[in-house]
């Protein structure tokens, strides 16, 4: 009987390996920090062999300064499908901050990672913020009534986002806990989006 050779497994693409390997950072990140994300932990987590590291990123700092890019867009894209739809400036910001918070609590190492690339790669993390301001800018263009845009330059409504994004950032760093978000409370998210929505109100010339 003729014996029937069984398929080969698929050997996964050069790219999903890559994005293998950045998951794998990100999570030994988020136990160890970037001052413990070895390329051998990295590695060994992704089940690939050390030398093959090299395949994909030309040292550990080139593969630093990938990380937060990679996970950024990941997790923008779980809030811009969460205010998919949203009516005004006032439901976006409520919808876009619940889903940041669920995407931090669902993804443990991204709080780690993003504070700790101000100083371990400290490009990528400017033009992360650079990114999230823009994108805060083009929501708040879209969404003013046409009898408002007039009346704000371009760098006031950036500076508008820089705000909120530093209302919200100071709030969810002041629940870390060993390099962790701790949940907000009820209460502390109310007290944000009061806040955003008073702020979000007045620039659009409605009562809050």
């Amino acid at each position: 009987m003729r014996r029937v050779r069984a398929a080969p497994r698929r050997r996964k693409a050069r790219d999903e390996i890559r994005l293998d390997l950045l998951q794998a950072a990100a999570e030994v990140i988020g136990e160890h920090g970037f001052a413990g994300c070895s390329i051998s932990r990295v590695t060994e987590r992704a089940g690939i062999a050390h030398g093959a590291f090299y395949n994909h990123f030309e040292s550990q700092q080139a593969m630093f300064e990938q990380l937060l890019p990679a996970h950024g867009r990941l997790m923008t894209m779980a809030i811009m499908k969460a205010i998919r739809g949203a009516q005004d400036v006032v439901e976006i910001e409520r919808r876009g901050f619940a889903a940041n918070l669920e995407y931090l609590e669902t993804h443990p190492y991204m709080f780690r990672l993003h504070n700790e690339s101000m100083l371990f790669a400290n490009e990528a993390f400017v033009m992360a913020q650079e990114d999230l301001a823009d994108g805060y800018v083009r929501s708040l263009i879209r969404n003013l009534p046409e009898d408002r845009k007039s009346l704000y330059t371009h760098e006031e409504l950036r500076m508008f986002s820089v705000m909120l994004i530093g209302a919200r950032t100071h709030l969810v760093m002041n629940h870390c806990e060993n390099g962790k978000y701790k949940r907000l409370s009820d209460a502390e998210k109310d007290a944000y989006l009061k806040f955003a929505e008073i702020f979000l109100r007045q620039i659009c010339g409605q009562n809050p």
